[in-house]
């Protein structure tokens, strides 16, 4: 099991664009690697982006969840002991007076996806804009674990 998400830069070999690119990667593993055991979505799992900003903070990254057909209201995202939760209830009688023939669009299911971030990884704010759901967390590395620039007298 990943015990972590993100982790502080390593302090015996400290490169940020290495680190950042070491980071990222295992982003990348650790999320290809989760259950989304809850899911009821036809693609068995949430689309989603995680990035940083190259202007910002290292220890600052986004996920980008496509959730096109959803509203604001049915959405909702909450922290369970280090996981982030993505889940909606959708009001299923509001669709009644229609006979599908094909079903493509998720927007009329219900869902929950859970995520491992990590107990060390806060969320600073989540966003819902043109169907993409986006929340900011930051990496709470402690001040001694940071790199820091040693004045040479």
């Amino acid at each position: 099991m990943i015990d972590f998400l993100l982790s502080a830069p390593s302090r015996y070999s400290y490169s940020p664009e290495r680190s950042m690119k070491h980071e990222l990667d295992l982003i990348s593993a650790a999320m290809k690697s989760l259950d989304s055991s809850t899911s009821f979505l036809p693609s068995d799992r949430l689309k989603y982006n995680v990035y940083r900003m190259l202007d910002g903070s290292p220890y600052t990254y986004f996920m980008e969840f496509a959730l096109a057909g959803y509203d604001k209201a049915s959405l909702d995202a909450k922290m369970d002991n280090g996981h982030l939760v993505i889940s909606s209830k959708t009001d299923s009688k509001e669709k009644e007076d229609r006979e599908y023939t094909h079903r493509g669009i998720a927007a009329c299911q219900d869902f929950s996806s859970r995520y491992y971030i990590g107990k060390d990884v806060e969320v600073k704010s989540a966003k819902f804009a043109d169907g993409l759901l986006t929340i900011e967390l930051e990496n709470l590395v402690p001040e001694e674990q940071k790199p820091r620039s040693i004045s040479i007298l």
